[in-house]
């Protein structure tokens, strides 16, 4: 507060300005001046304010992306200092047209993301969320595997006849992923 005041230091004669380290990022603070007369007596300005800046994140590096299934992809990068968190984001092409996938928390190096398509190339990115600044890691690929075959379920035999001396008719429900009977 502006009533409570702490000395950071002292200039010579002549002085205009002071410097000091050690401030908190993102805090506010009050500053005077004083000037010492011959007689030691103090003569104080006027009352200022400014707040410190906001640490930000730097970009982290995206290290690798994998397909470890036909529906998913991973995220893995370095952590950085004073994220927030993290977003995930997928491409077409690499260069726009990019769609979050998901968010982490702060000092995550991993994100796995669900939704994917089999037999596709994303192009992958992360960005550090910061207070007032998002920045962007490097661009990578990965291409999904194609779903493995699913076998079918068994189909259930409706009817079977024999309609003269020489035939049998089998007549059954067709199931899905088949490929004959």
């Amino acid at each position: 507060d502006s009533t409570t005041w702490t000395l950071r230091g002292s200039n010579p004669k002549n002085s205009t300005s002071f410097l000091w380290s050690g401030a908190t990022p993102a805090t506010l603070y009050y500053g005077r001046v004083k000037s010492i007369g011959p007689s030691g007596t103090r003569y104080t300005s006027n009352v200022l304010s400014t707040t410190t800046a906001t640490l930000e994140p730097t970009a982290p590096t995206l290290t690798s992306v994998v397909a470890p299934t036909y529906f998913s992809v991973t995220w893995n990068h370095t952590n950085v200092n004073n994220e927030l968190g993290y977003q995930y984001d997928t491409s077409p092409n690499g260069t726009d047209t990019w769609t979050q996938r998901g968010t982490s928390s702060p000092d995550s190096v991993t994100f796995t993301w669900t939704g994917a398509t089999q037999s596709t190339t994303y192009f992958m990115r992360v960005l550090a969320i910061g207070p007032t600044t998002t920045p962007v890691s490097n661009v990578l690929s990965v291409t999904t595997p194609v779903q493995p075959p699913v076998d079918p379920t068994a189909p259930t035999l409706n009817t079977f006849t024999s309609p003269d001396s020489t035939t049998v008719t089998w007549s059954y429900t067709n199931v899905a992923n088949e490929v004959g009977y």
